[in-house]
C-alpha cells in the first residue's frame, strides 16, 4: 500500500478538529484563537517528523540514498569511494650530454601546475631522455597532453627543453562522484560475485581508479584460461598510456583466480564518420543535438567486438531534440568494431557531413 504523506494544511485541519473534539466549547478555527496557534505549531512539528521519515526512507535504497548513506551502503558490500588521484607519466628532457637532472626535480607547467620527477636521470649522448613525473596537484587538472612545455622550477645547467613525453601524463581523477559510486554498487547487486565472471572482471577493473570510465572484458583472449581487459579513461585522452596499462595489469593480478592469466590492453580508437540530411535543415542547434546523440550512442555501444545496427543510428538521430526527419547516407551498413588481440577497436565520433 502506498504511503501518502499528509500536507501541512491537512495536518492543521486535523489538529483543529482534534482540539475542538477534546476541549469543550472550543473553536480552534477562529481567526484569533490561541488554540488555533497551538494547532498550527503542532502541525508544523508533525510535518517536520514526516520530512525526516521521508528523508530516512530514501536512505534505505541504493537508487535514492544520498552521499553519506550511499557511502555506508557501498562499504557494507566492500565497495569504497575511489579517492582523488594524481596524474602520472613522463617528460622528455633535451640538453647537453652528461647533464644531471636529480630525483625530485620540480617542473612547472605554464598555468602553474607542478610535476615532480620520481627518478634521477643523466642526459645521454643522444641529447634527450624521458624522466618519470607525478603531478603535485591531485585531480584531473594534472593531466597533460604530449608536447606540453615544462620548465624546471630552478634552472639546470645544460638542460635546454622539457616537454610532456609522447605517452602523456594521465590518470589524474577527482574523487568518485555519488552517481559513479551508485552505478558500481548497483552493478554489484545486479551481478553477484562469481569466480572470475565477466561482471567480476569489469567490477575489479573499474575499482582501480575513478579515471577508469569504461571496461570491456574479452574472455579466452588467447585461449582457455585467459582473459583480456580493455579499458578507457574518458576524462583524459580516452586511450590510457602504457604506464596506466601496466598499473592496471599489476592491480588485477591480486584478483586473478588460480589457473587464469589476465592481459590488459588499451583500445584502438576508430573515428566513425556520418553523412546526414536533417529536417529542419541547417539549424545549428538541431545539428549539435544530433552530434550529442551520436556521441552518446558510440560511448554506450561502440566497444570491442560490438556491432551497432543502423536502426540504432537512426534511433539516435531521431531522438535529437528538434529533429523531424532525416536521411542517413553514411554509414550504409552496420558499424562493426573488431576485437582481435592486440587490436581492440572502440568507436569515436569522426566527421559529420551535412548534406
Amino acid at each position: 500500500m502506498a504511503f501518502n504523506r499528509p500536507t501541512l494544511g491537512s495536518l492543521i485541519s486535523t489538529a483543529e478538529a482534534e482540539i475542538n473534539a477534546l476541549v469543550p466549547n472550543a473553536d480552534a478555527r477562529m481567526r484569533f484563537s490561541i488554540l488555533g496557534v497551538f494547532a498550527r505549531v503542532w502541525a508544523a512539528l508533525v510535518d517536520g517528523l514526516y520530512s525526516a521519515l521521508v528523508f530516512l526512507s530514501r536512505q534505505l535504497f541504493v537508487m535514492t540514498a544520498t552521499r553519506s548513506f550511499l557511502t555506508l551502503i557501498a562499504e557494507s558490500y566492500g565497495i569504497f569511494r575511489l579517492p582523488i588521484t594524481a596524474a602520472q607519466g613522463c617528460g622528455t628532457l633535451q640538453g647537453a650530454n652528461g647533464t644531471i637532472v636529480p630525483v625530485s626535480t620540480i617542473f612547472v607547467r605554464s598555468d602553474g601546475i607542478q610535476y615532480q620527477s620520481t627518478a634521477g636521470v643523466v642526459i645521454p649522448p643522444a641529447g634527450f631522455i624521458d624522466v618519470p613525473l607525478i603531478a603535485l596537484t591531485q585531480g584531473e587538472i594534472g593531466n597533460a597532453a604530449a608536447g606540453v612545455l615544462l620548465q624546471p622550477s630552478v634552472p639546470i645547467a645544460g638542460l635546454t627543453e622539457a616537454t610532456v613525453c609522447a605517452a602523456a601524463i594521465s590518470g589524474g581523477a577527482e574523487e568518485e562522484l555519488d552517481e559513479a559510486l551508485r552505478e558500481r554498487v548497483l552493478f554489484r547487486l545486479q551481478n553477484p560475485p562469481g569466480a572470475g565472471t565477466v561482471s567480476d572482471w569489469e567490477r575489479w577493473a573499474r575499482s582501480m581508479s575513478a579515471a577508469v570510465t569504461r571496461v570491456w572484458v574479452v574472455p579466452t583472449v588467447y585461449g582457455n584460461g585467459t582473459v583480456g581487459i580493455v579499458f578507457a579513461m574518458d576524462n583524459g585522452p580516452i586511450v590510457p598510456p602504457p604506464s596506466s596499462v601496466t598499473q592496471m595489469q599489476t592491480f588485477l593480478a591480486s584478483f586473478t583466480p588460480a589457473g587464469s592469466d589476465v592481459y590488459v590492453f588499451a583500445p584502438t580508437l576508430v573515428p566513425t564518420d556520418f553523412e546526414i540530411h536533417e529536417e529542419p535543415n541547417a539549424d545549428p542547434t538541431i545539428r549539435q543535438n544530433i552530434i550529442n546523440e551520436l556521441t552518446d550512442l558510440l560511448y554506450r555501444e561502440a566497444g570491442p567486438g560490438k556491432t551497432i545496427p543502423l536502426t540504432h543510428v537512426h534511433e539516435a538521430i531521431s531522438s535529437a531534440q528538434g529533429e523531424q526527419d532525416h536521411v542517413l547516407t553514411v554509414p550504409a551498413a552496420p558499424l562493426v568494431y573488431t576485437a582481435v588481440a592486440p587490436v581492440f577497436q572502440v568507436g569515436v565520433l569522426g566527421n559529420v557531413t551535412w548534406v
